[in-house]
């Protein structure tokens, strides 16, 4: 059985665009993205702006940190 790495990068204090910039890098190398935002900080039109392609990436907008 192959072995799954798993990289959590927490970002705290970053702009949109690199935010941006960074998944869609990560999707072009074939990386499983998974953002979950649970602040609300960008909405998915904005990660569009950013040339982010939303069905390579899985997005999770929870109302709460107990969901």
């Amino acid at each position: 059985m192959a072995s799954v790495g798993v990289t959590l990068i927490p970002i705290l204090d970053i702009s949109l665009e690199v935010l941006g910039s960074l998944i869609s890098q990560a999707i072009k190398a074939g990386v499983d993205v998974i953002y979950l935002d649970t602040e609300r900080s960008i909405t998915k039109p904005r990660l569009v702006q950013f040339d982010v392609d939303l069905n390579e990436i899985t997005y999770l907008n929870p109302s709460s940190m107990e969901e």
